[in-house]
């Protein structure tokens, strides 16, 4: 009995030092970067807890499964209606009040930024195929990308401006969109903003540096542009025009979740989907580089994930909360953004198969 014991002893003794091991010691993809994020505002302040966009209408997006997560909607500025970009690679048009969707044209998948310019044009944001035009007799032509040396690049976000140049993110140079929890755990400021020049047909680097570079828009004087750093929880004005040309700054820090796209109504506000909470284990471990490569080695069905939840905001030129939706009943989950049209707020995500309508409530009080 005695050296049944010692058996049963030894086993779990070389187990739990070849788990040791596995978990300090076997190769992972990623290099965290060390910093600490300040602490997490949760639902407090402008934050409060509330379930107003779970409010909202929901209007299907697909006339097929897998015709999924409008990641952002953009209006046209000929017809009126709303376009999407789904996962599958077809952009659809949403018609008659916003309740029927039509196909309109295949660009492959993973499209996900789109944006109008004055022209009809149609902007798509292709995670694989850069900045892609498609023309209103839907002809589609790349016109940039974020290749980058050897690493291939994905592109997030554009905003078409005035002058008919072009604005876009282009989040990591280290993983694709398919590896983005990897990522979330590295954070390496490897994000950039691109400006692609439609007279010399070149795309050149306007900020580098930006942990996961996400939504983007500008000011309605079109001399800053606006940001959002996934990964680090906040919003970045970059100053585009005027004696502040060149130069960056915090717009709003420390949100409750990671923000994903931006977009300016005709008030002035700016609009940001936080498409997921912040998790508190990985604020803890990002300021310890060591910690954070153990996650990778955990099976994915272990590893930290954030419950269901959707949650809108929108911010003044100040960069202040004025607006603040949630939906904890996982209705409206992973909120990507939203389009205001007049009163009514169309809103997305990446995992649903339609866009929620409701409308604009009224502002927080001061």
């Amino acid at each position: 009995m005695r050296v049944l014991e010692n058996r049963v002893v030894r086993s779990i003794a070389i187990l739990a030092f070849l788990l040791v091991g596995y978990l300090t010691f076997w190769p992972v993809p990623i290099r965290p970067y060390a910093w600490t994020p300040a602490p997490d505002p949760g639902q407090t302040g402008p934050y409060v807890p509330n379930d107003d966009l779970a409010r909202a209408d929901l209007i299907p997006v697909g006339l097929a499964p897998g015709d999924v997560a409008p990641e952002t909607i953009a209006r046209g500025p000929h017809d009126g209606r709303l376009y999407t970009a789904l996962a599958n690679g077809w952009i659809v048009r949403l018609r008659d009040g916003g309740r029927l969707a039509e196909r309109v044209v295949w660009v492959g998948a993973r499209p996900l930024g789109v944006a109008f310019g004055a022209d009809g044009t149609l902007y798509v944001a292709h995670t694989r195929r850069g900045i892609l035009a498609v023309t209103p007799d839907k002809r589609v032509r790349t016109v940039a990308n974020c290749v980058d040396g050897p690493f291939p690049g994905f592109t997030d976000s554009l905003y078409v401006a005035a002058d008919r140049s072009i604005w876009f993110t282009c989040p990591s140079r280290r993983f694709d969109l398919d590896h983005v929890r990897l990522d979330g755990m590295e954070t390496q400021p490897t994000g950039r903003v691109m400006h692609y020049d439609p007279r010399t047909r070149a795309a050149t680097t306007a900020l580098d540096g930006i942990m996961f570079a996400n939504g983007i828009t500008m000011g309605p004087d079109e001399d800053f542009v606006l940001v959002n750093e996934w990964a680090r929880y906040r919003v970045t004005r970059l100053w585009v025009a005027g004696p502040r040309s060149g130069e960056h700054e915090t717009f709003i820090d420390d949100l409750p979740g990671y923000p994903d796209n931006i977009h300016r109504d005709a008030e002035g506000l700016y609009w940001v989907g936080l498409v997921i909470r912040r998790n508190a284990l990985l604020d803890r471990l990002h300021p310890h580089p060591f910690l954070m490569q153990i996650l990778p080695r955990i099976p994915a069905a272990l590893q930290p994930f954030p419950p269901r939840f959707g949650w809108l905001l929108a911010l003044d030129a100040d960069g202040r909360v004025v607006h603040n939706l949630q939906d904890s009943t996982g209705g409206s989950d992973q909120v990507t953004g939203a389009l205001r049209v007049e009163d009514q707020l169309y809103v997305s995500s990446n995992v649903l198969p339609y866009v929620g309508r409701l409308p604009v409530p009224p502002r927080i009080a001061p």
